[in-house]
């Protein structure tokens, strides 16, 4: 399930729930829902977040991305980075053994 709105589904069920009500959608009134449904779709999508698909419309997302997402990525980066670190100590300690070797 999507948290996303489609404003073309958004738009039908506007128009369904009009004519429910017994209102008649002419040309004017068809074009006015229209452009409600996409700007409705829009202020809500902007704040889904595109890693969880959740909607998270009190938060300010960063890259379309959530706090508790971004969290994730940055650990994620971070555990990444950490084992190049190691790997890399890793290596220099075993070059100053062999050079600490060859003083002896």
């Amino acid at each position: 399930m999507t948290a996303t709105i489609d404003p073309e589904e958004l738009y039908y069920q506007m128009v369904a729930d009009a004519e429910e009500r017994g209102l008649i959608v002419d040309d004017d009134a068809d074009e006015q829902l229209a452009e409600a449904a996409r700007a409705q779709a829009a202020a809500h999508n902007k704040h889904v977040c595109t890693a969880c698909n959740r909607a998270r419309p009190h938060e300010q997302l960063h890259d379309r991305t959530c706090r508790a997402c971004r969290a994730a990525e940055i650990h994620a980066e971070t555990a990444y980075n950490l084992r190049d670190v190691e790997e890399q100590i890793a290596q220099l300690e075993a070059r100053r053994d062999e050079l600490l070797r060859r003083l002896d």
